[in-house]
């Protein structure tokens, strides 16, 4: 196998990417703000299979150009928050027919994104990343564990030839496939935009500054807990609401976190997040200090999943007319806390919104015009 790809981001997902893709016989070139960082050889530790992997990458890059002109398949495994900024280095450089894989393929992607797919490039994005990824030393080592089992759900915009895209996905994730019937089955898809938010703000939420401090760093998943769980349900209660008000458009993949965990109710969604076993060792996103720890209010888990995440999803349940009253307090918390303004109340936005990737910032304003985007 001689094809090009190029891993845009080394970070957790891009790093052990580009172990696995070279040694199942891709070219790979890796995209990097900080290429002198890496080794090569880099390697992978899998976790699953219990063996550690090493390859020499083909090409470790701070030049996109390179990138671009050397491939045809890109794999985009950068935050959301770094999605505008990305587009305006690489519109220049996208040429007909290129396929751009973003994981997973939330963040507002489609929309920021949108220029090149009129250019001609096809937009590819998976509900949930294949597997849970880590580094164990930058630009070193990465670690690979708890692949889905259920396989991988995805969708394109422009929809293309269901065969083509199925054999893509499962011959660069070794997983089974499912196509999407659209584009928004995944942009609300119930993941870390409601999962982490709601989790922050039940372990935060009574904070009055970002400077207040907490005596230990509790484990994100493995230290769960009921009001964790009744919050996150509240949203997703709320994501079904938008699903409801979107049926011209079929969202049956758009299935709520109580049937995605197997779960009944807030105690058997908490025994079941607290054990999933290649999560429940994280810790939150918190910094050591002399006197305690203080929340990193840095950490993707706030910079992607309020603005383009929880953020996106109000956005478009203001375009269907649905109230989301916890997400709006979930909201409200975080933009007190960072000294934003994405809402000035439940219906209306605010002076920051523009930061944001909701589809009203990229011409869609109505709810006729959203529906068609992804008919």
């Amino acid at each position: 196998m001689s094809i090009n790809i190029g891993i845009l981001g080394g970070g957790n997902i891009g790093t052990a990417l580009c172990v696995e893709l070279t040694h199942k016989g891709y070219n790979v070139f890796l995209y990097t703000s900080k290429p002198d960082s890496f080794s090569n050889p880099v390697s992978l530790i899998d976790n699953d299979l219990n063996v550690t992997i090493t390859e020499r990458i083909g090409s470790i890059t701070s030049d996109l150009r390179k990138v671009f002109d050397n491939c045809s398949l890109i794999i985009i495994t950068m935050p959301s928050n770094t999605f505008v900024s990305l587009n305006n280095k690489i519109a220049d450089y996208i040429k007909k027919d290129t396929k751009i894989i973003v994981l997973p393929g939330t963040g507002g992607c489609e929309y920021v994104y949108k220029n090149l797919i009129d250019k001609g490039a096809c937009l590819i994005g998976l509900q949930r990343v294949p597997a849970v990824y880590r580094l164990k030393e930058y630009g070193k080592i990465a670690t690979i564990s708890g692949r889905r089992k259920n396989g991988l759900h995805v969708s394109s915009i422009p929809v293309i030839d269901k065969e083509e895209l199925t054999k893509l996905i499962e011959e660069l994730f070794g997983l089974e496939v499912h196509i999407l019937k659209n584009y928004l089955n995944v942009t609300l898809t119930p993941s870390n935009p409601i999962l982490h938010t709601s989790r922050l703000y039940s372990l935060f939420g009574n904070s009055d500054t970002v400077e207040s401090l907490y005596p230990v760093n509790p484990l994100f998943y493995g230290e769960w807990d009921i009001e964790s769980s009744e919050k996150l349900i509240a949203c997703d209660n709320e994501l079904q609401e938008i699903k409801k008000a979107l049926l011209p458009l079929n969202l049956e993949e758009v299935k709520s976190l109580l049937v995605h965990y197997d779960s009944n109710d807030d105690i058997s969604l908490t025994k079941k997040i607290s054990s999933i076993a290649s999560l429940n060792t994280l810790q939150s996103p918190m910094i050591k200090t002399d006197n305690g720890f203080k929340v990193d209010y840095s950490s993707r888990y706030f910079t992607a999943d309020f603005p383009d995440g929880i953020v996106i999803i109000k956005s478009i349940a203001l375009l269907c007319g649905v109230h989301t009253p916890m997400m709006d307090k979930i909201i409200f918390w975080y933009q007190k806390m960072i000294d934003k303004v994405y809402f000035i109340d439940s219906k209306t936005f605010g002076k920051d919104i523009v930061e944001c990737n909701c589809p009203q910032n990229y011409g869609i304003s109505n709810l006729a015009d959203f529906i068609n985007y992804y008919k």
